[in-house]
């Protein structure tokens, strides 16, 4: 509800006029927030939420979790971590798809792969966060590994996919490879990417894994 509002601005006023907020309203706030990328509110909504008592849901850890991924901020993201186990969300895609990112964001890529390999219904963001986490900690060989293996089991790669692995490969300076990947990119797969696009989306979802 609140993240279709014009700006995040408009949406706070519209929640402060609710004398008593619900669970939904705290969590689409935190998600909002997340969603139009500031991540600094979303977490410190995020805690203004828990210490109101309101319960969060999966789409909330997921949101947050993501935030610290933005913010390479490791000891909140773990914290998140454990308040979701305890809370008995762990088990949810998209927040194990934010875990993924927010730990190989923050240097934990073994933790990466652990949540990774306790997904269950892996989804293509789940494949993209891991190739990415690796691409982000300069293991190039462990994305294309990943990539290798995500194809092996079905899942289509996608756009994101493709620039998590050529950005892996161009950082460790595997020329040929970034080559092979882009020409398969355009010829197995009819993805394009604009030489912009490659630039900024290596940037951010490198950096976020999302």
């Amino acid at each position: 509800m609140y993240s279709n509002c014009h700006t995040m601005k408009e949406a706070l006023a519209v929640f402060k006029e609710i004398s008593l907020p619900d669970n939904i309203s705290w969590n689409a706030m935190v998600s909002g927030y997340a969603q139009n990328g500031l991540a600094e509110e979303s977490v410190k909504f995020y805690i203004i939420m828990n210490r109101s008592g309101a319960k969060a849901n999966y789409s909330t850890y997921a949101s947050v979790c993501m935030a610290c991924a933005t913010l390479s901020e490791f000891r909140l993201g773990s914290q998140f971590h454990v308040q979701a186990i305890k809370s008995g969300c762990e088990s949810d895609v998209p927040l194990s798809n934010s875990l993924v990112a927010m730990y190989g964001k923050c240097g934990r890529i073994d933790d990466s792969f652990k949540i990774f390999q306790g997904t269950e219904s892996k989804d293509v963001i789940t494949w993209n966060s891991l190739i990415c986490a690796y691409a982000h900690n300069g293991l190039a060989s462990k994305a294309i590994d990943v990539f290798e293996e995500m194809k092996l089991s079905g899942m289509e790669p996608n756009g994101v996919t493709f620039v998590g692995v050529l950005s892996a490969c161009c950082n460790a300076g595997l020329v040929s490879e970034a080559w092979y990947y882009f020409n398969s990119m355009h010829e197995n797969y009819g993805i394009t990417l604009s030489k912009s696009t490659i630039l900024a989306w290596s940037t951010y979802y490198v950096g976020l894994g999302s």
